[in-house]
This record gives C-alpha cells, structure tokens and sequence, in this order.
C-alpha cells in the first residue's frame, strides 16, 4: 500500500452537513486599504490572510495574531490578479505591466522575478501538488499549466478551444479555479453561469452546477441559478464553495443538493449582512469564511456559528427502586446489571462503568426490560417492573445520573464541579462575563462587544485598525484616530512618507521612497552618489569634449559674425568697400 502526504498552503476544512456561519460579517479590510478593487484573496494553512490591493500596488497581510503588514510591491499589479501563496511564503501575482506575466515575489526583500508568461491575462491563478502553476484566461477562453520545476517548461493547454461557446470543452469567461489532490480541475464559469469538473487528462468537462448541471438525484441542486460564478472551492469532503458574484451570495453544494451560506437574504438593510458581489472566498483552518466583497470594497469574515454533526439527543428514561428493609437484595434480568444506586440511564453504543454500573453494547434499536425483585428481612417488600423501548442515536453517550445534594449547582463523582452552563460551555468571548444556571445563560460583553456570546468585535480600534505598528486611539465609540511610526502615513498608517517630495536626484536620477529614506537610481554608470552627484572619469572626458567642440563652435559663429559686421561698417559708413575692385574686374570679364 502506498501513502502519499500532500503539502498543501490552503485550508480544506472538514463540516457537518448541518454546518452554520454567521450571517452579519467582519470587515477586516475596508476601502480605505483595499481600494476600489476588491478581488484577490488568499488564506494559508497558518490562517495568514492575503489581500490585493491593485490600486496601490500593495499586499495587505493579516496575521493569525491580528497584527498586520502593508508590503508595497515594486511593481504595478493586474486589474483582476488572483493571488497564491506557496510553502515558503513567495507570493505569485500578474504583473499589471504585461498580460500574463506572473511574478514570485518575496515581501520580505522586496523582489520579484518573471516566472512565466501566459498568453492572456489570468483571471485565476492555482498551483497544485506536483507544483504547476495554471491561469484561467477569461478573455482568451482556455485554462492552461506549467510546471515551476522546469525553468525552459512549454506551457500546455489542460482545457478550452480558445473560442467562446456553450460545449462541454468550451469556456465563456472562465474566472476562478481549483485543483484537488487527484488533479482533477474546477472551473467558474461566468459567462455560461456553470461549474465545470475536468477530470485529469480530459478535454469535455462534467457540469456540476448551474446551467445545465447533469449530477443525478433528486435534491435540489438541479433548481441552482448561478448568475456569473467568480470563484471554487473545496472542503474536506469535496463539497463546493461557489462565489455567485451578480447573485451577491455564497452557495455551498453537498451532493445533490445546495443551500446559501451567507448574503442569502438580499432585502436585509444591515450593512454587515449583504454583500454586493462576491468576487473570492477561501477558508482558514478553523472554517470561517473571508470573502472579497467587490463593490462594497471590502474583504469579509463570515465565522464558523455550528459544526455539530449531532443531529438529536435522546436520553432514556430512569428506573427507581425504593426499599424500606436495611438488606436489599437486587435481581435484574434482561439487562444484566447490578447496581447499588437507584437511577439507571441506558445507552447503546459501548460497555460504559460509571458510578457502580454496568451497561453492555446494544444495537441502534434498542429494547429493555428490567425486572427489579426487592427482599428484605423485614415483613415489607416491595416489587417494581418497569418496560422501556427506546431509540437512541448513533452518537448517544453514557451519562451518569446527577446525585449531588445540590444537582442545579454541582456536579461530579465528588459534587465537586458547577452543573452551570457558564462553567461548563465558557460561552462568553472576548472577556464576557457568564451569568447563567443549570439551564440558561447570558453573556455582559464588554464596551464595544455585542452578540449571544459577545462574539462580534465593534470596537473602533480593533487589533487590525492602525498597519504597520501603529497605535488606536478611539475618540468616541466609532472614530479612532492612528498615531503611526515614523516613515507612516495615512487613515490606517497605510502609507509610506514619500521623501521624494522634499528632495530631488542630479543629472536626471529618478527618486524611489523607502521607509523613512529615499534613494535615487542614476542612470546607468555615468553617475552615482547620494544625489546622482559625482560623474564617472568617462562621462567628465565626454563633457570636456563636448564643451570645447561648443566653444569652437560659437568661436566660429562669432568670428562671421564680427567679419560680416566689419565689412558693413566699412561700406557703408566709411565708404570703404574693399570688394569694390574684385567685383569691377569680374563685371569687365563678363563683357
């Protein structure tokens, strides 16, 4: 048997098919660092988030520890350029100079190199195990690979004719794409508003939702309308995550079956809840949801609400027995139990001792009778008998009876625990402080925290609110004011000083800000310095040269100058024409 371990940087968590996410989002990049563009989103395996900002040219990063990076590129990035992020933490990106042309690019240095060169513009970028890099090409109707181990790779063509169409091996603006561990691919189609599935090797693709969707069942996929689908993804278990971009919502696909996860409900007048174009999602490790809200110009998080894969609780009902003799003896038939307490609880999934008793296995369906006989040596005897039929799930545990003195408060072998929901669900986040019982709770959040379980952060000044090491502070309970390190500007620190506004490079250098500093880039090795300032030997020999060819020049055009001059003078304020004989000379010739 052979085992192959897959090194992947993008989260498939595994759900329950009754999973939940919140429906009221958090934004955690707003326009004011994202732009106008809204597109491009990557989450890796550490719960790093990505986001491209194009009109800036910059990376917006946010750790799993809510601290952030700006990382300005040094180069322009395309309109609708996805983003990857491989093991090593090199960014590929399309460089907005050139269409088609990816870069790997370190933020930790600052550089970037060409790796490849598709023939369009991608709309989707993807790297799968075997480390290709594919592009889907909305304009030019194909997707296409290569492979990054080979520096001379030819690009290959994995599907599409080039020409726009309906065909199971045709595109009409593919966008978003995915590449499972078999690699088989995933395609959003937005033009013929369909998932497309190609499996490895294969030209005609399988359509699995949308128009046109072929899967057999009888769920309600077959009912899906997608209006222009921008992104794919997958969870554990192969289910999908559509981006249905002009339906503004998230669509997750179980089988034969879907359901929407979030902005579901279009008429909803709460900003948080609706989103207006859903270009990107991708996960994090623990399931939560970020989404590229296009025209809202933001990037969303939809947390994880419920991952429960229980879908009932089903305790059985208790047999008591109740003697009057000092001696007791008890005989139970069917059940096989012997017991010194008087509450017994059934279960059905596996031999389970606790608190003196003693249940074995049973199947799904269980039925039990318990016959109790009571004999003491007193004249009072009592008998009890008792038939339950019950029908437990698969997940069912054992639970031992609660017989601590004070069972609404304590609980426990030693009634040493507290039975509150407060102690034993810690509900509250964020600091909330837990006031509950046996059966209920409620959460005080504190100041800028709200929600069941205090779980929606309002705070102006969030950990993610000042870039760059900057420092919040909130001048009432929704404006905040960033006081940013030096070399930092802007709303959220967001930007570089430019020192270039102050200062000025020589001899045609161009000026390039740095943090809190400046350089100037020369031309070529004729100059160098701080300011482009000192001239190479070379280039002081050619300005001599020119500047005496200059001087002899104007010597020369000064020498005409004053010789045309004196001979004016000379005829015509002296009478003196010293051309008068040569000309009579020449006029006698003639004759």
């Amino acid at each position: 048997m052979m085992l192959l371990f897959y090194v992947v940087t993008y989260n498939r968590p595994k759900f329950c098919p009754n999973a939940t996410w919140n429906v009221d989002g958090i934004t955690v990049f707003d326009q004011s660092l994202i732009g106008n563009h809204a597109r491009g989103i990557f989450v890796d395996s550490n719960d790093t988030l990505y986001a491209v900002a194009q009109d800036r040219s910059q990376i917006l990063t946010l750790f799993k520890n809510s601290t952030n990076l700006l990382s300005p590129t040094n180069f322009l990035l395309a309109n609708y350029t996805g983003i990857i992020v491989s093991i090593e933490g090199e960014i590929y990106l399309e460089n907005g100079t050139e269409s088609g042309r990816i870069v790997k690019w370190t933020k930790n240095t600052n550089t970037s190199v060409s790796v490849a060169y598709f023939p369009g513009y991608c709309y989707g970028l993807f790297i799968d195990h075997n480390n290709s890099l594919y592009c889907s090409m909305k304009e030019k109707n194909a997707v296409v690979k290569m492979s990054l181990n080979d520096k001379t790779s030819k690009i290959v063509n994995v599907t599409g004719t080039g020409t726009s169409g309906s065909g199971l091996d045709q595109f009409s603006k593919p966008c978003g794409i995915f590449v499972d561990n078999n690699f088989t691919l995933y395609v959003a189609e937005c033009g013929n508003n369909r998932i497309q599935r190609f499996q490895l090797g294969e030209k005609n693709g399988t359509t699995i939702a949308g128009n046109g969707t072929t899967i057999a069942g009888n769920g309600t996929l077959k009912n899906l309308e997608l209006k222009c689908p921008t992104d794919i993804i997958l969870d554990a278990d192969g289910n999908l995550f559509i981006a249905d971009n002009d339906n503004s919502r998230i669509i997750r696909v179980i089988h034969d079956a879907y359901h929407c996860v979030v902005g579901c409900n279009r008429n909803s007048t709460t900003v948080s809840e609706k989103l207006n174009k859903s270009y990107a999602v991708r996960f994090d490790s623990r399931g939560n949801l970020f989404v590229a809200d296009e025209y809202n110009h933001r990037i969303q998080n939809f947390t994880l609400a419920t991952n429960s894969c229980d879908s009932t609780t089903t305790e059985a009902p208790t047999t008591q027995v109740t003697t009057e003799a000092p001696i007791t003896q008890e005989t139970t038939a069917a059940a096989e139990s012997t017991t010194k307490a008087s509450t017994i609880l059934a279960t059905t999934i596996q031999s389970t001792t606790a608190a003196g008793t003693t249940i074995k296995p049973a199947t799904t369906t269980t039925t039990t009778t318990l016959t109790t006989t009571s004999t003491s040596t007193s004249a009072s005897t009592s008998t009890s008998t008792q038939t339950t039929n019950s029908s437990l799930s698969p997940n069912s545990i054992f639970v031992p009876n609660n017989t601590c003195p004070n069972p609404n408060t304590t609980m426990g072998v030693n009634c040493d625990m507290s039975s509150s929901l407060c102690a034993i669900k810690q509900p509250c986040k964020n600091n909330g402080t837990c006031n509950g019982t046996h059966y209920s709770y409620d959460c005080s959040c504190p100041c800028g925290f709200n929600g069941t379980d205090c779980e929606f952060d309002y705070r102006p000044c969030k950990p993610y609110t000042c870039l760059n090491n900057g420092t919040c502070n909130a001048t009432s309970d929704s404006l905040f004011v960033c006081t940013c390190l030096s070399g930092w500007q802007g709303v959220h620190c967001e930007s570089i000083v430019n020192f270039c506004d102050n200062n000025s490079c020589l001899n045609n250098g161009v000026c390039r800000p740095l943090l809190e500093n400046y350089t100037c880039e020369c031309l070529g090795d004729s100059y160098s310095g701080r300011l482009c300032e000192i001239s190479s030997p070379k280039t002081i020999m050619l300005k001599t040269v020119s500047k005496s060819f200059a001087y002899i020049s104007i010597l020369a055009v000064v020498a005409v100058a004053m010789f045309v001059i004196t001979m004016d003078m000379l005829k015509y304020c002296f009478g003196i024409d010293p051309a008068r004989g040569e000309l009579e000379r020449i006029q006698r010739k003639k004759q």
